[in-house]
């Protein structure tokens, strides 16, 4: 089942008129491009500068060629493909300094074993073998021993272990535990912050999610968390942001769900379903629009095959977006977050079955449009204020702010400005198509001058901060 696990200036103060507002995010538009034909991933793509000249490369082992390989970016997104090792059926995992030197090591594994290529800092890589079996695995310093160690999930034989480190790159096995039915999805943090490291898996067939406490000696105790149909990924992340660790899971066939298992300090998790109806995977959970929140990118690769991001409006309430389609059967799949473009949002990388293909999908951050007319307001008059690009038929919230000009400073609770309810955005467009929400605004007239500044907010979007002023 789990062949590939992928392991990896103005202050102002608003007055909201019809609700309170805090979130500052931004509309995202989703460009494809195709990087290499032919070519399907195996675990995990990575994103980093891994030749060292500023700007993001990829990293990845083909999945039917059998090689590890990356593709150096030549500053403009235009990819050559080199060759690490011609023979290698893996699946990626991690690409770090693995043995301490100061340069980009790459971890695999397969099914038949844990590996690492040695970079020898010039991109020359020795193969070297860290255990002859294999599963999903983790590369973190479970000891805390200032080396990097290895936990991994094995299928047949049931097993979760730990791969000490000596500090030589020898690694020795411990068994955590022989009863874990079929483990899958696997991830490793400190849960109970006591300042060492857990762990955290799932079972596909066993229907379970467990976690194993680490009593700071390496010595764990299992604890169930929830049983639920066919648990797939895992990732362990404060999705709440109320300092401590949540799991959020995705799930297939049985399942078709994505779920949050909310941490209540004590280790208590309470369920929380984000969305259903598919097969998901839940790849990455980061700050997607740059709004403080942490959202969900997560996919089907089978049936309706697509990969898509789910925004937290800040309140874990989750609303779906579609990146990217591959259809019927297929769907992008080997998805890392990172920079790529080096333009200051999260792009994505990946590739896109059963098309073949090594993908990248351009993330670029689109503020919603605020116009003001007429500019500048004139005291005494009706206007009107259009917030444009909104999500159809959906109700915007306008905020504003006013500020004297000098010494004929107008305090705030002085000026009133006249709203009407804003018709919903989408009402004079086609269905689908992004819409204006309107206010008609009324500007006393006696008072001296002033100005406005103005934002619209929506859910998920809040709009550029435009100025006016208010001429007599």
């Amino acid at each position: 089942m789990c062949k590939a696990m992928t392991i990896f200036g103005l202050i102002m103060g608003f007055v909201f008129v019809g609700m309170a507002w805090t979130a500052v995010a931004e509309e995202i538009e989703w460009t494809e491009h195709i990087i290499q034909q032919d070519t399907m991933a195996s675990g995990t793509t990575i994103i980093l500068d891994y030749d060292g000249d500023s700007d993001n490369d990829i990293l990845f082992a083909e999945y039917h060629k059998n090689y590890l390989a990356w593709m150096e970016n030549d500053g403009n997104q235009k990819y050559t493909e080199r060759i690490i090792d011609a023979n290698a059926d893996v699946g990626l995992r991690a690409a770090l300094d693995f043995d301490g030197d100061s340069d980009f090591d790459i971890v695999c594994s397969s099914g038949s074993g844990m590996f690492w290529w040695e970079n020898d800092g010039n991109l020359n890589f020795t193969r070297r073998t860290i255990a002859n079996e294999g599963g999903g695995i983790q590369v973190v310093d479970m000891d805390d021993d200032g080396d990097w160690d290895v936990v991994s999930v094995i299928e047949n034989p049931s097993e979760v272990d730990w791969w000490e480190n000596d500090g030589q790159m020898i690694f020795d096995k411990h068994l955590v535990d022989a009863n874990y039915y079929k483990p899958c999805g696997m991830d490793v943090e400190d849960i109970d912050g006591d300042g060492d490291m857990d762990i955290v898996a799932t079972s596909y067939w066993g229907d379970n999610v467990s976690w194993w406490e680490n009593d700071g000696n390496e010595n764990f105790t299992r604890h169930t968390i929830r049983n639920l149909n066919n648990v797939t990924s895992v990732h362990t992340v404060d999705l709440d942001l109320d300092d401590d660790v949540d799991i959020v899971v995705g799930t297939g066939d049985w399942g078709r769900e994505i779920w949050w298992l909310e941490n209540d300090g004590f280790e208590i998790f309470t369920l929380h379903k984000i969305c259903g109806g598919h097969q998901y995977g839940v790849h990455a959970v980061d700050d997607i629009d740059g709004d403080g929140n942490l959202d969900l990118v997560a996919g089907c690769h089978w049936e309706e095959g697509y990969l898509g991001w789910w925004e937290n409006d800040g309140n874990q309430n989750f609303y779906m977006d579609v990146i990217a389609s591959g259809g019927h059967n297929g769907g992008p799949g080997s998805i890392c977050l990172g920079d790529l473009d080096q333009d200051g949002d999260l792009d994505i990388t990946g590739d896109i079955y059963p098309s073949r293909c090594l993908a990248w999908w351009e993330s670029e951050l689109i503020d919603p449009a605020v116009t003001i007319n007429p500019t500048p307001l004139v005291a005494g008059q009706n206007a009107t204020f259009t917030a444009s690009r909104f999500e159809p038929f959906t109700e915007t919230y306008l905020a504003f702010t006013l500020s004297g000009l000098g010494s004929k400073y107008v305090p705030l609770l002085d000026v009133t400005l006249h709203l009407n309810r804003p018709r919903q955005a989408g009402d004079m467009v086609v269905s689908g198509d992004k819409g204006d929400a309107v206010w008609d605004l009324t500007v006393p007239a006696n008072y001296c001058p002033f100005l406005i500044w103005v934002q619209a907010a929506q859910h998920g979007q809040t709009s550029k901060v435009l100025q006016t002023e208010v001429v007599w």
